[in-house]
């Protein structure tokens, strides 16, 4: 059934979402289509690369952001199809470079390269994570291998500073300095699509501009926190999760404690004893993505 929503809610929402919100691995994604240049590319490139993300934080519907994710993360050659010339390609080669299918999160989420060839090295990593700290949590299992997912991705973007140190710079740049491409291009993509969905094509513009604004200002802040020395931008980053966490999953835990569990995902995703590191995974899927991007078609 279609459920329509108000302008207002909708505007509640948003208001929470651009003050509260930042990506998940939004670094790393800007850090793998960095690397399928072997230069730095154009910031609509990198922006690209990590907008498939941009209706993540939907929180007030579940269902209509698991379609919104779906449209962006499974039907993403939609928005390739709708770019037209080269003003269009850097924002539609990094947005299909993010796809669930054979892009960059197929193998966090779906199927790693490096560890269980059946499950995605982000899960299995968020299992083990579970593992080491859920004594100390009132959750469910399913809950709080969703939660410690999410905590690895932030955690594997802190670690790609010692790959790139300016990574953080780059996404304030990429957001500050990325035309309203990405938009456009939502729209002629999805915007039939999104107003299906919530019953009005006026509401569905509303949507996706607003998500879409949003989405740039956490890209911001995600960046601004990553510039920081170390140990203030885990902290930053834990003190935006904390908040996050409360929005997304009604929790509460005290940034210092999600600063502790960050510190033990970084641990997590790079000692031997649990397996393959995250710089061993996103090496290989940076040629895995390149030779797939190719393989169907897809140049810059």
């Amino acid at each position: 059934m279609k459920k329509a929503f108000s302008v207002g809610a909708i505007f509640v929402f948003l208001f929470c979402f651009t003050v509260r919100a930042f990506p998940w691995g939004s670094a790393t994604h800007a850090y793998i289509i960095d690397q399928f240049m072997r230069k730095a590319g154009p910031p609509r490139l990198m922006y690209g690369a990590m907008a498939p993300d941009v209706f993540n934080y939907f929180f007030e519907n579940i269902t209509l952001r698991d379609q919104l994710y779906a449209m962006t993360h499974f039907d993403f050659m939609k928005l390739w199809n709708a770019s037209k010339g080269p003003s269009d390609r850097p924002s539609a080669y990094g947005f299909v470079s993010h796809n669930n299918e054979w892009g960059a999160d197929s193998t966090a989420h779906l199927k790693s390269l490096t560890f269980m060839p059946n499950e995605g090295f982000v899960i299995t990593k968020a299992k083990i994570l579970w593992d080491l700290i859920k004594s100390a949590f009132p959750f469910s299992d399913e809950l709080g291998v969703s939660v410690c997912h999410d905590v690895i991705e932030a955690a594997v973007d802190l670690l790609i500073k010692t790959l790139d140190p300016n990574i953080g710079n780059r996404l304030v740049d990429s957001a500050r300095s990325s035309d309203k491409k990405l938009l456009e291009l939502l729209n002629k993509a999805y915007l039939a699509d999104v107003t299906m969905l919530v019953g009005s094509e006026a509401l569905a513009q509303y949507l996706i501009a607003q998500n879409e604004t949003g989405f740039r200002y956490a890209v911001l802040q995600l960046g601004n926190a990553l510039k920081l020395k170390s140990p203030n931008d885990l902290n930053a980053i834990a003190a935006i999760f904390a908040a996050l966490g409360q929005q997304a999953y009604g929790i509460e835990v005290p940034p210092a404690v999600v600063a502790a569990v960050l510190e033990l995902a970084m641990w997590v995703c790079t000692d031997p004893l649990f397996g393959p590191d995250c710089f061993t995974e996103i090496y290989a899927t940076i040629d895995y993505v390149r030779l797939n991007l190719n393989a169907h078609g897809i140049f810059y």
